[in-house]
């Protein structure tokens, strides 16, 4: 995050296209009144699911998406996102808006770092826990999980899971699951963001259990919290999910309605694995805004406080 501070000025923004709104919208209905606040949670998809290409359309839809939001976010969680979107995104939007924001990478290619391609599979020097470079290609560099909050200055949490499914470390993706937080100036708000291994059950709820424990810290203080993210867990997947994580927070969904076990799609393949959790108060005021983007996987999820 600090490197994409100091990088800002280096990068010239790109042409924003015309407002790219729902290809489908799957439930509710946008809220632009001017006073509604909202969070958005959103799994870019950042490598289409291929760590030797790129995402290179999504920035420009975000963008418009941000820039068609009244009042603008007051929280936002990214996750699969490349270090090049993220930049660009920081430039064009969060940078110029009065955003704070924190990143998480769970992958990162020796070009990220200024280092030759056969530095693939070698030590990160100073990673703890320690963490290898992966296979990324240049046109990604970082990837991993972002979240940005409204404010001036915040401290910043990041956190590698003890549990690392062998499936992300294999030919040399070497992708480190896990979280981060930042807590804003503004009402002392925290935001989180999180990704979980989709590739085994057992790994996936470990690391819902240790994101319990990271994000316990803040819930006994009183302060406004959301910690969002592609859990890649259902609401019926894991007993612990289902009960420390509804008994501790609201769910953005629970507002429309629907049983728990029907929770909302978030993704094209009908699965509701993105969470928005809200702490302090544990209310929403309206159903969630989920719609179909043209240049991900997962919906666009957007809950309104």
């Amino acid at each position: 995050m600090r490197r994409a501070l100091a990088l800002a000025a280096m990068v010239s923004a790109l042409t924003v296209l015309a407002a790219c709104e729902p290809s489908g919208t799957v439930y509710g209905s946008l809220i632009n009144d001017g006073t509604t606040q909202r969070v958005v949670q959103f799994n870019v998809q950042g490598t289409l699911s291929s760590f030797e290409n790129v995402n290179g359309d999504t920035v420009s839809s975000i963008v418009s998406s941000l820039n068609n939001r009244n009042p603008k976010p007051f929280a936002v969680s990214f996750n699969e996102i490349c270090w090049t979107q993220w930049l660009q995104l920081w430039n064009q939007y969060f940078g110029v808006n009065g955003y704070v924001a924190e990143a998480q990478w769970a992958a990162i290619a020796p070009s990220f770092h200024g280092r030759p391609a056969s530095d693939v599979g070698q030590n990160i020097p100073g990673s703890n826990p320690v963490r290898r470079y992966s296979r990324l290609t240049s046109n990604c560099s970082a990837f991993g999980n972002v979240t940005a909050i409204l404010g001036t200055s915040a401290t910043r949490q990041v956190r590698y899971f003890n549990d690392q499914n062998a499936s992300n470390i294999n030919n040399d993706k070497n992708e480190n699951k896990g979280a981060v937080c930042v807590q804003t100036n503004v009402f002392n708000a925290v935001s989180c963001s999180i990704h979980t291994s989709a590739a085994a059950a057992a790994a996936t709820k470990n690391q819902s259990f240790e994101f319990s424990v990271f994000v316990n810290q803040w819930t006994n203080a009183g302060v406004g919290m959301f910690v969002m993210g592609d859990y890649n867990l259902w609401p019926t997947d894991d007993p612990y999910f289902n009960t420390w994580w509804y008994a501790v927070f609201a769910e953005a969904d629970e507002k429309s309605g629907r049983p728990r076990a029907n929770k909302g799609e978030t993704t094209d393949g009908g699965s509701p694995i993105d969470y928005i959790f809200r702490r302090s108060p544990n209310a929403y005021s309206v159903q969630p805004y989920i719609y179909q983007s043209s240049f991900s996987d997962h919906h666009w999820y957007e809950a309104y406080l």
